[in-house]
């Protein structure tokens, strides 16, 4: 079974329970009801299905289209996890070294894909997404920017990126290009 581990999902959950108005109430499972209205501990593993549901939800009710927001929430999420999940820093750390943190960081919160990484140049790097959700553009988007994030800071020069496959528009994987 696909799993999320509850570091990243505690955010969405918590956002879904403050909400008071019952935007929520039809578009989430009542699984996910159910698991959300319990403590999520970041260090526990949750149904990568449900985590899913919640975060499509969240998305559709406050980023109304704009991906800049969901980029946001992947920065957001760098910053939070810095001085605590790359405790010993990877500020200035050569980029095959970070790279191989963010590797072990990504089995750490997903029990499955893979993250393949290649270096076409000195200045770039693709990620390539197997195995991984074909169809979850929001998790991508986040993704994104917490990747350009984490390169620019390793590297210490500002980065930009793309994707130059998108599985989400029915290529077999995602490839995320990134450059500075």
């Amino acid at each position: 079974m696909r799993m999320a581990k509850g570091s990243v999902f505690k955010s969405v959950a918590r956002g879904i329970r403050s909400d008071k108005t019952g935007l929520y109430e039809d578009l989430i499972s009542e699984e996910a009801k159910e698991l959300i209205s319990k403590r999520i501990l970041s260090s526990s593993w949750y149904p990568f299905e449900i985590y899913k549901n919640c975060l499509n939800a969240v998305a559709r009710i406050v980023i109304k289209g704009n991906m800049t927001i969901v980029r946001n929430w992947g920065v957001d999420y760098f910053d939070e996890l810095l001085p605590t999940v790359f405790k010993e820093g990877i500020k200035g750390e050569e980029i095959h070294k970070a790279m191989e943190k963010y590797k072990r960081f990504l089995s750490m919160v997903y029990n499955f894909g893979e993250f393949l990484v290649e270096y076409p140049s000195e200045n770039e790097l693709m990620i390539t997404y197997r195995n991984f959700d074909k169809d979850f553009e929001v998790l991508y988007e986040i993704i994104r920017s917490f990747t350009e994030k984490f390169v620019e800071t390793s590297v210490g020069e500002k980065t930009n990126s793309e994707f130059v496959q998108k599985s989400w528009e029915d290529a077999e994987n995602t490839v995320l290009k990134i450059w500075w």
